[in-house]
């Protein structure tokens, strides 16, 4: 449940954090990489690997937390650690 805040007669709704993860492509549109965003209303953190010598300078494709942990295993070769885990370790 959000929690709501007043501020004289207008109410504000404040959301949970939100983390969203993020395929990185290069320019034929293969995974070379993932990001993780950490959106709240503090501000958004953020996180990026590519995986050696690939450049993912072909755009982003939104997945989900499965897909994403697939990415890191198999294209980056390494455990995406569970989220309060990964949430240390966003910088922004």
């Amino acid at each position: 449940m959000p929690d709501t805040h007043g501020f004289g007669r207008v109410r504000v709704r404040q959301e949970h954090d939100h983390v969203i993860y993020q395929a990185l492509l290069d320019a034929e549109g293969r995974v070379v990489g993932l990001a993780v965003l950490e959106l709240s209303a503090s501000g958004q953190r953020s996180a990026q690997w590519t995986a050696a010598g690939r450049t993912a300078d072909g755009g982003v494709l939104p997945v989900g937390r499965a897909e994403a942990e697939r990415i890191a295993r198999e294209v980056l070769g390494f455990e995406l650690p569970p989220e309060p885990a990964l949430r240390a370790m966003l910088a922004g």
